[in-house]
């Protein structure tokens, strides 16, 4: 009889066991089932700051998508170098450095290209890099006056920001004033504006007291040629201003071997 007992005891506790197990891996699934779709929701030390140095022209919204933070990001699983490349892929930016401040920021250093020159094309003006590259539209609050003016009189224009210049006559005026700012930062500072149109490039200079025809070949080289040319100009300077430049502008074609120089009146076409 006592044996009997002990055999059907086991048995209950078993099935009593058996039983328990059932319901438990039941609300496991249960809970699985209720806690799944918040799952993707849970982020183990979320980027929640992001602090951003050296951007003058980019935007921190620009950077911050361009490196993919969102809401889902963690700072364990952050890349800093597949966001280095990410960002180093935007023809702004010559270089980025990042680090990462527990538990939920990261630091980010920029250094974007220069702006070298200012380009206007209808009623939008921008900000151009030495290597052609639309780094972002002029505001209002920006200071222009040291930078050269290079207007686009055509209306084919196709401007996109951080993508390269496609016209060849800018292209040439910058690689031009790059080398003259690097030789001659004072007669950089003498090159007012450019106008571009079908027939060639107008260089101004000295808030138009001269005028000159480049032609459709603007080089570094015609540009230091100006440059002496004006230094012998102004030895005469006294003569000239006693002839009405005072008055009237000085033309210059450069477009030719040999420059010519001529007076004519401000209310004159060129």
């Amino acid at each position: 009889m006592i044996n009997e007992y002990g055999k059907n005891d086991v048995r209950n506790r078993r099935v009593l066991r058996g039983a328990l197990i059932a319901i438990i891996g039941i609300l496991l699934v249960l809970i699985i089932v209720r806690i799944a779709p918040l799952a993707h929701r849970i982020v183990i030390l979320p980027v929640r700051r992001v602090q951003i140095y050296g951007n003058l022209h980019l935007t921190k919204g620009e950077i911050v998508r361009g490196m993919g933070i969102d809401v889902s990001s963690s700072i364990l699983t952050f890349s800093r170098k597949n966001a280095k490349e990410a960002l180093l892929a935007d023809r702004r930016i010559n270089d980025v450095e990042m680090t990462k401040i527990y538990p939920d920021t990261l630091r980010i250093y920029t250094r974007e290209k220069a702006a070298l020159s200012v380009v206007s094309a209808g009623e939008t003006s921008y900000w151009v890099s030495a290597d052609g590259v639309f780094l972002s539209e002029v505001k209002e609050k920006d200071v222009i006056e040291h930078y050269p003016l290079i207007t686009l009189k055509s209306n084919n224009v196709d401007i996109k920001i951080g993508e390269r210049v496609n016209d060849f006559y800018v292209l040439d005026i910058l690689t031009a004033l790059r080398g003259i700012q690097e030789e001659y930062p004072d007669f950089f500072s003498r090159l007012s504006s450019f106008t571009v149109d079908e027939e060639g490039v107008r260089l101004h200079l000295d808030e138009g007291t001269f005028g000159v025809w480049l032609g459709s070949n603007v080089t570094g080289q015609k540009l230091e040629s100006l440059r002496a040319l004006l230094v012998v100009l102004k030895s005469e300077q006294s003569t000239l201003q006693g002839g009405g430049l005072a008055e009237g502008m000085m033309e210059i074609d450069m477009s030719v071997t040999h420059a010519a120089v001529r007076m004519r009146e401000m209310n004159n076409e060129p």
